[in-house]
C-alpha cells in the first residue's frame, strides 16, 4: 500500500467514507475496554482457571444473545503483570456474502504459531453483531507488535482482508499498568483501510495519550 495515506485530525472524518467517523473508533475502544475487563474479571474470579493446562489455552465465554467471545492465552503468568500493556485492535465490516472459512483457518494457524512471539500475551475475539467481530490481542513489549506484524501468517491474514472485509479499522492502544490495574485503554492511533474502490484507501489518525 505504500505511503500514500490520508492523515486524519483528532475529530476529522471523510463524508464518503464514513468508517472514519471518531463516533466509529470510540465504539471501537467500548468494545474492546469491555474485552479487557472481562478478561480483568476472569483472572479475580478465576485466578487458577488456566493451572495445568497447555497453552495457547482456550476459553470460550457465555454471552447475551449467543454471542461469540474466546479468548486464547499464550502466556498467562503475564496476565497478571502490573506494567503497561500494548494493545492492537481490529474491527472489520465484513462484506455481506463473505465466507469465514478462510479466515478462521489462517485464525487457527496464527493461534499455533504463538509460542514463536514470547511477547504475545494474549488474543481475544468477541462478536458484537450477528457476524462482526472485533479482535483485541494484548503485547507486554511494544517490539512484539512488530515481531507480530512481520510473521508470515500474519501476512496471510492481512492479504485476505480484501477479499473478506468492505473496511477495517486498526487501533493501537495503551492498557497502563496491565489488566489489573484498573486502567482504561488509551486510543494511540488508527488506521483506517478501504477495499470497496479499485485499488486500497488508507488513512491514519494519530492522538496524544492523555
Amino acid at each position: 500500500m505504500g505511503n500514500n495515506f490520508v492523515q486524519l485530525g483528532p475529530t476529522e472524518f471523510i463524508q464518503e467514507r464514513p468508517f472514519t467517523n471518531p463516533q466509529e473508533s470510540t465504539d471501537d475502544l467500548n468494545h474492546l475496554q469491555y474485552i479487557a475487563d472481562r478478561v480483568r474479571r476472569l483472572l479475580l474470579s478465576q485466578p487458577k482457571q488456566f493451572d495445568n493446562q497447555r497453552f495457547p489455552a482456550i476459553l470460550f465465554l457465555t454471552e447475551e444473545e449467543g454471542r461469540y467471545f474466546r479468548i486464547t492465552v499464550a502466556q498467562p503468568q503475564a496476565l497478571f503483570a502490573n506494567h503497561d500493556f500494548y494493545a492492537v485492535g481490529f474491527c472489520g465490516l465484513k462484506r455481506p456474502k463473505s465466507e469465514r472459512g478462510p479466515v478462521d483457518s489462517i485464525d487457527d494457524e496464527l493461534i499455533r504459531e504463538f509460542p514463536q512471539h514470547p511477547s504475545l500475551v494474549c488474543y481475544c475475539t468477541l462478536e458484537v453483531e450477528p457476524g462482526q467481530t472485533c479482535n483485541l490481542v494484548l503485547f507486554d513489549n511494544p517490539t512484539g507488535l512488530t515481531h507480530w506484524s512481520r510473521s508470515d501468517k500474519h501476512a496471510r491474514a492481512v492479504a485476505l482482508s480484501p477479499e473478506y472485509y468492505l473496511s477495517i479499522r486498526l487501533h493501537n492502544a495503551l492498557l497502563p499498568g496491565g489488566l489489573l490495574s484498573n486502567q482504561p485503554l488509551a486510543l494511540m492511533r488508527t488506521k483506517y483501510f478501504d477495499f470497496q474502490g479499485e485499488a486500497v484507501w488508507w488513512g491514519l489518525r494519530e492522538l496524544p495519550v492523555q
